[in-house]
């Protein structure tokens, strides 16, 4: 029963509906960031996530890649 319980709870992770903007983004960050390098614009990114069903604005955009950015920094310390 337990198990059951745990194994609901991770089930929700699996749903990208609950998960937030933020959440989304970071799982697929690093193909973000591949992207960005090869020169693809910051709004053809977020036409993308719009159509992909991610919600957010161009600024909303900009401001999550620097939050991510600082998590990733903090998580990697030199």
């Amino acid at each position: 029963m337990e198990k059951n319980r745990a194994n609901a709870i991770l089930a929700l992770a699996s749903d990208p509906a609950n998960l937030s903007v933020m959440a989304q983004i970071r799982a697929i960050y690093p193909e973000i960031m591949q992207a960005k390098k090869a020169g693809v614009s910051n709004k053809k990114l977020v036409a993308t996530l719009n159509e992909q069903g991610i919600e957010i604005d161009l600024k909303g955009f900009v401001n999550t890649l620097y939050r991510l950015k600082k998590e990733i920094v903090i998580e990697s310390p030199p």
